[in-house]
C-alpha cells in the first residue's frame, strides 16, 4: 500500500469481486458475498481501511445489470416461471424459460 501511495495512486478500481461461478466474475451469484478467490469480507474491510488511510479511494464494478445462472432470483424464475416475483428483473422473451447447454 505504501508503494501505491508513493507512486501517486489515488484510486483503485476493482472489477467484480462478488461470488460468481466464472473467473471473470460478471456472472454474479451473490452480491453480498466476496468471492473466496479474493479473500473474505474482513480482508476486504482491511484493504479499504488501509487505502482510505492513505487517501486512496476504492471503486467497485458491481455490475448490477449482470448476473449468472446461479443467481437466486434467476433460479426463482426457472422454478416459478411467470409466477416468479423476479420475472421483471430480467429481459425474458417468453415463458416457459428454459436453459439449454452448459451452465
Amino acid at each position: 500500500m505504501d508503494y501505491l501511495q508513493n507512486i501517486g495512486i489515488t484510486g483503485i478500481y476493482f472489477t467484480p469481486i462478488f461470488k460468481a461461478y466464472s473467473n471473470h466474475k460478471y456472472d454474479t451469484i451473490d452480491y453480498f458475498k466476496i468471492d473466496p478467490q479474493f479473500g473474505d469480507e474482513e480482508t476486504f474491510r482491511r484493504l479499504v481501511k488501509e487505502c482510505h488511510k492513505r487517501g486512496i479511494k476504492v471503486m467497485l464494478d458491481a455490475v448490477f445489470n449482470h448476473s449468472g445462472y446461479y443467481f437466486e432470483p434467476f433460479q426463482d424464475v426457472l422454478k416459478n416461471q411467470e409466477n416468479s416475483r423476479y420475472k421483471d428483473w430480467f429481459h425474458l422473451w417468453e415463458f416457459p424459460v428454459s436453459i439449454e447447454g452448459e451452465t
